[in-house]
């Protein structure tokens, strides 16, 4: 069985990835009729990351899946803080 999903933190800004062999069928449908994409690090943090652009998103989250492979477990207080520390620094790539 082969499944397209979009991955990625809003949907609006992912790319669609291929997922060969795996049943993703089984999850219910949202009420747009969205089937959501596989669970991110970064979900529990959306509100916190609306405020960035899509690559100042990104980079967070990259750092979040970094972090949390090397057993850091963020609260909300420290992503706040990456998050506002990200929005000091702006993005290079805004018009």
């Amino acid at each position: 069985m082969t499944s397209t999903h979009l991955v990625g933190s809003t949907g609006t800004d992912a790319a669609p990835v291929t997922f060969i062999g795996t049943d993703v069928g089984t999850r219910n449908a949202t009420s747009t009729g969205q089937v959501p994409g596989p669970a991110s690090i970064a979900d529990s943090y959306a509100d916190l990351l609306r405020p960035l652009t899509a690559r100042q998103r990104k980079g967070v989250i990259a750092r979040l899946s970094v972090g949390y492979f090397e057993g850091w477990r963020p609260s909300r207080n420290e992503v706040s803080e990456l998050v506002a520390q990200e929005l000091r620094r702006g993005d290079p790539g805004r018009p």
